[in-house]
């Protein structure tokens, strides 16, 4: 104030901007601090009053460039702003876009419809390699079953073939096939044959009618061999063949006449003959004298095993020639024809007289043998009854005066 008293047009050079508070920088301050120092010297010293006016343009630089730098801030506050607005107009789009994806796009656009396609029939790998199927439906495996058709057939689907659905990549779950149930094979060497055979017809499995050898380890209607081998894989219905065991094989033996031999002798032959000696049958002869081989059963010339039995018919000498003399017949009785598949090969035999006595009873092989012979003894006319397993099959009427 006291330079402005003395000279009233002084220039203090002053800047209203390098009192404002918001400028805290050291340029601002030191701009602030400097016009004390020409006050203080002006009065003295006039001449660096004059360098300030001779060098207005260092003067007037920092005014324009503070101003620049206040607009600079001012600019730079704004972005967070443009950054907001960014943001909501973003969320706006993709809230559009979401509506009218699961909303609006279906009211005024309906899904088409799909039609399920026919699956069974075809392996399930076939249908995986179908691109354009799996792209539009999910295949599913809900269960494996056994049945008669290849693996990975396909036997059932759900939905039915033909239906629709709204939308694509729909589920379709199917039934598929594991194949026929696998049985393996199971040793049955040296099994009884009628157990052998049941368990294999438990399984499933068809037996064939059995072969039958003589083996000399393996005991009679016991299981010798079989095939299929062992852990053969099969199915239901598969044969299986079957060797059965005669037991050794005896050797044959032929037989002789023992006819008008006395009964001792006609035994101890028969049992030398590796033979053992059966029935005893006593009749009166006219013609043989008692205690003599009227007639032999099998008949004489028979080729039989060792160990067979031997039936003789002794006479008792003649009767009283008041009565009729009896005579001997032979019965040849034919054996039914069996199935050879059947487990049971023997039948029981039985001759009977009209007068309900027993004449024959036991039991032969029917595919070892095909009839049997049978002597009877008797006068005049005689019906006899041949019975096969306890059953009447049928008579025959014998003339014994013939």
């Amino acid at each position: 104030m006291e330079e402005f008293r003395k000279n009233p047009s002084i220039n203090f050079d002053y800047d209203v901007s390098e009192f404002v508070p918001e400028e805290p920088e050291e340029s601002a301050m030191t701009q602030i601090r400097t016009p004390h120092t020409p006050v203080r010297s002006r009065v003295p010293e006039p001449e660096p009053r004059r360098r300030r006016y001779e060098e207005p343009e260092e003067e007037e630089e920092e005014p324009e460039n503070r101003p620049r730098r206040r607009d600079r801030r001012r600019g730079g506050t704004n972005w967070p702003i443009i950054a907001a607005i960014v943001v909501i107009l973003a969320f706006v789009a993709g809230l559009f876009y979401f509506m009218y994806q699961f909303f609006i796009s279906s009211i005024l656009m309906p899904s088409p419809d799909y039609t399920i396609p026919k699956l069974t029939g075809y392996t399930y790998e076939e249908v995986l390699q179908d691109p354009e199927l799996r792209q539009e439906f999910n295949i599913v495996v809900g269960q494996t079953v056994e049945s008669e058709e290849v693996a990975g057939t396909i036997l059932r689907q759900d939905p039915a073939a033909g239906s629709t659905v709204k939308s694509n990549n729909a589920e379709i779950t199917v039934t598929v096939s594991g194949g026929p149930e696998v049985i393996q094979m199971i040793d049955v060497t040296n099994q009884e044959y009628l157990k052998a055979l049941a368990t294999l017809r438990d399984m499933g499995l068809s037996v064939e009618a059995p072969e039958y050898q003589f083996d000399d380890e393996v005991p009679a209607n016991y299981i010798i061999s079989y095939t299929p081998a062992e852990g053969t894989e099969l199915k239901a219905g598969d044969s299986v063949h079957l060797v059965v065991s005669k037991g050794p094989e005896a050797s044959k033996v032929t037989l002789i006449s023992f006819a008008d031999m006395a009964q001792s002798d006609a035994e101890s032959r028969i049992r030398l003959m590796n033979l053992e000696v059966g029935e005893i049958e006593h009749v009166s002869s006219e013609t043989v004298p008692e205690g003599k081989v009227v007639e032999q059963w099998p008949e004489a010339g028979t080729e039989v095993e060792e160990g067979s039995k031997v039936n003789l018919t002794v006479s008792t000498g003649p009767e009283n020639p008041d009565i009729p003399q009896t005579s001997t017949k032979t019965l040849t009785i034919n054996l039914p024809v069996v199935d050879e598949t059947d487990p049971v090969q023997s039948i029981n035999v039985m001759v009977t007289s009209d007068d309900g006595k027993e004449v024959y009873n036991r039991d032969v092989n029917p595919l070892m043998e095909v009839a049997v012979s049978v002597p009877v003894s008797g006068t005049g006319k005689v019906t006899y009854n041949v019975y096969f397993n306890g059953r009447l099959d049928h008579g025959v009427t014998v003339n014994f005066d013939e």
